[in-house]
């Protein structure tokens, strides 16, 4: 049986490394991260998205971090596992190895450097829930992949029983608008731009898969926590607060600067990212130190 559909705010994690050079997987400012992330309110995580550079670990690396990952958030809080590539082959592989750790939602992203067209994309997907247990949640993001799925392919996908959401990281309005004619009980809409989130809760968005939540988790979930309380207003005011946060965490490539604001702020140790990604700039090292003193003094 699938989790219910989770809402709220959802952190898609970091891998924290150790050393300047990123050499191993820092497991003890994980753990520290994941209590502290708990401790304010976040709802979910995803676990080997984007942000947690996916791409430069190993395959017994992810497995492993996966693992201890799913042990130390020990069922507090629901987690998806990130099992996308641009191989259907390999996506349901990796889908099965997050059924067998317990999990039963995964996110999985559209195809890249492959550049499919839609009727590729919904194969992809279909294969994808036919082969496995677990309700996936497409990730449609193409500033990443460069391919941009139609409003008609979701409108195929959601129809699906395993095909369960979309995470929608197209910065467009009226996406939004024709996606959430789809949405039920069985097909749920997230934020994919955390600049979006208060938007796609307005369009019947369940809440945010979010890269911000990592440095900001508070401000990220006091925008969907005043919306499901009723109040848009205070929920917009929320948004609004998180703004010059979320253009400093991708001022440049996420999770660099997200990285920068957890070390400043105590929460692990390096800020180290993998090659060919690189540590945040002087001037944005400067801004995000602004900011730190801002959260630290409550503002």
């Amino acid at each position: 049986m699938q989790q219910a559909l989770i809402s709220g705010t959802i952190t898609a994690l970091i891998t924290p490394f150790t050393g300047d050079r990123a050499e191993k997987i820092d497991y003890d400012s994980l753990e520290q991260l994941i209590e502290w992330q708990i401790s304010q309110g976040i709802d979910g995580f995803v676990l080997c998205g984007t942000t947690a550079e996916v791409a430069t670990l190993g395959d017994s690396e992810r497995k492993e971090l996966l693992r201890r990952s799913v042990e130390m958030i020990s069922g507090r809080v629901p987690v998806i596992i990130g099992t996308g590539t641009n191989c259907t082959t390999e996506s349901i592989r990796r889908t099965r190895e997050a059924v067998e750790l317990g999990v039963n939602q995964v996110l999985a992203i559209c195809p890249y450097y492959n550049k499919p067209s839609q009727e590729g994309l919904k194969r992809h997907f279909l294969e994808l829930a036919e082969c496995s247990t677990a309700g996936v949640i497409v990730y449609n993001v193409p500033s990443r992949v460069v391919v941009d799925l139609s409003t008609d392919t979701i409108a195929e996908l959601a129809k699906h029983e395993k095909i369960i959401g979309i995470k929608q990281a197209a910065d467009k309005v009226s996406a939004l608008v024709e996606i959430s004619s789809l949405l039920d009980d069985g097909f749920a809409l997230y934020a994919g731009d955390c600049p979006m989130t208060y938007h796609v809760l307005a369009s019947g968005g369940l809440g945010v898969i979010s890269a911000s939540s990592n440095a900001i988790p508070e401000l990220m979930c006091n925008i969907a926590r005043n919306y499901f309380d009723g109040s848009a207003v205070d929920a917009l005011d929320a948004q609004i607060k998180a703004l010059p946060y979320i253009k400093a965490l991708f001022s440049e490539t996420n999770p660099v600067p997200a990285k920068e604001m957890l070390r400043q702020l105590g929460i692990i140790k390096s800020a180290a990212v993998r090659l060919p990604l690189v540590e945040v700039s002087g001037m944005l090292g400067q801004e995000i130190a602004r900011l730190v003193g801002l959260l630290k003094e409550g503002v």
